[in-house]
């Protein structure tokens, strides 16, 4: 006698969900609210002018759950707040609501770099889409290159202090009779959203 029953295979489903305000749900099965795994339903808003929130398609997923909770339908929203705050930067003008489509420009402070360049938010759907950042400078000081041993290879007009934009390189030199250490970096250094790594002379 075998001690346990011999295991059995069933077939994975997901089941139909009830009906959803506003949204017309293409293959569901006729007569059958069971779905075997594989299974895709699709969505769209019953009325053109609404907005469909989520996923599009879900498929009936190996752990009898779907992909993805169903989607809702709404009416858009006409309106935004005000644009986000922006670190290091600010609005060109500004205004407490925008319609949607409206667009509101950015700008940052000085020596900061936007990031995409194109300074552009824009009102869809009562949400500010794109996500835009402020590349910070590099600064280098006197103090911090003599801590090196090196100096600017082409002095700027301060000589004492240097800001480099993102992606702007530097090129340094060693000072006195000193030379490159084995393990320094090379002389010509990129700024990278506020950080370049200096060379080091001995």
């Amino acid at each position: 006698m075998w001690n346990n029953h011999f295991p059995t295979c069933e077939d994975v489903t997901c089941e139909a969900a009830e009906k959803i305000k506003n949204v017309n749900v293409i293959g569901i099965p006729q007569n059958n609210n069971t779905m075997k795994y594989g299974h895709r339903l699709q969505f769209e808003c019953s009325n053109s002018k609404h907005v469909l929130k989520g996923e599009s398609e879900v498929v009936c997923s190996t752990n009898g759950q779907w992909s993805h909770s169903f989607p809702i339908c709404e009416e858009p929203k006409d309106f935004c707040g005000p644009p986000p705050h922006l670190m290091n930067g600010d609005t060109k003008g500004g205004r407490e609501s925008y319609r949607s489509g409206e667009s509101v420009q950015y700008m940052c402070q000085k020596y900061y770099i936007l990031d995409p360049p194109s300074a552009y938010k824009t009102c869809h759907d009562g949400i500010w889409t794109r996500p835009i950042t402020c590349l910070k400078p590099c600064t280098v000081d006197e103090e911090l290159m003599n801590t090196q041993n090196i100096q600017f290879k082409y002095p700027p007009e301060d000589q004492n202090k240097l800001y480099a934009t993102h992606g702007d390189h530097i090129t340094f030199k060693c000072t006195g009779h000193s030379r490159m250490s084995p393990v320094s970096v090379d002389f010509r250094q990129q700024c990278i959203n506020g950080v370049m790594n200096l060379p080091y002379c001995q």
